[in-house]
């Protein structure tokens, strides 16, 4: 049990505590004990024990359950949720905190070596852990419930190939110098791939496979600017936790434009007659 991150536990001048700046919930007759077990909602959370619920159920049920962390359906749902993110850049570091404020349970932004040469990578997980303690750090071997992957142009096939041949669902986020593309959300053996998406570029270019190779042998550069990171972070999650939370929506791509902010496309995706990515490897 734990309050959201953004309501304060707040000391009054005349001793009483408050629950909330604007909510102004007041308690003016706690003792020590009392006082000590709601300023703990705020700081860390604290097992809701059976005997806790009794002795504390006044402050409990006076204090809404919307300003609880757990105090949705959603929310509880997500906290037995995994997600995984491969690359370290600005998009995943703002996805992982919309993710962690969502209330997904365990998240992971690269190895163990990563952790230990990205600055980044440790950045990520500070910064989350200091807003949501209670969130875990996902194993490097232990599967997750969705994989966030991203790269210049296309995400690597050999990631691609490993990722469908182990049934992964995963999220796809390329860039070039015109924008940045997050999706198809793929689930394998159920639509479309990123494979799917690579021919039809083939289809509109033959030479698109000489071109991203090309692009993939280059040292990997993000020069994303931040609005627009923050911005296709957005769409990342959003479409993370439609799975996650089992909403359905079309297998497609959306495009966001590095000139205008406002520029934002959605593409349909289908699978590609060449492909065969309906069958499960």
């Amino acid at each position: 049990m734990r309050l959201r991150p953004d309501v304060p536990v707040l000391a009054r001048p005349d001793g009483s505590l408050q629950v909330g700046l604007a909510s102004q919930i007041i308690f003016d007759d706690l003792n020590d004990t009392a006082r000590a077990w709601v300023q703990k909602l705020e700081r860390s959370g604290i097992p809701a024990t059976h005997e806790d619920i009794q002795t504390y159920a006044d402050v409990i049920a006076t204090i809404p359950s919307a300003l609880y962390e757990d105090s949705t359906p959603e929310r509880r749902r997500l906290a037995h949720t995994k997600v995984r993110m491969r690359g370290i850049n600005q998009v995943t570091k703002a996805t992982a905190r919309i993710l962690a404020d969502a209330g997904v349970g365990a998240l992971s932004v690269g190895s163990a070596r990563t952790l230990h040469e990205s600055p980044m990578a440790r950045d990520i997980y500070k910064e989350v852990a200091d807003v949501h303690p209670g969130i875990r750090r996902l194993g490097e071997h232990e599967p997750a419930h969705v994989e966030i992957v991203t790269g210049p142009g296309a995400i690597d096939e050999v990631v691609a190939y490993n990722l469908m041949s182990h049934d992964r669902v995963h999220v796809p986020v390329t860039w070039d110098e015109a924008g940045v593309s997050v999706g198809p959300l793929v689930e394998p053996g159920h639509g479309p791939c990123t494979r799917c998406v690579g021919l039809a570029h083939v289809d509109a270019d033959s030479a698109w496979p000489f071109l991203i190779a090309q692009v993939a042998a280059r040292p990997v550069t993000t020069h994303i600017p931040a609005d627009i990171a923050t911005l296709t972070a957005a769409f990342v999650a959003r479409m993370v936790l439609d799975f996650l939370l089992k909403s359905r929506a079309a297998a497609g791509i959306w495009r966001i434009s590095r000139e205008r902010t406002s520029a934002i496309e959605f593409r349909e995706v289908k699978i590609h007659p060449r492909c065969g990515c309906a069958t499960p490897l």
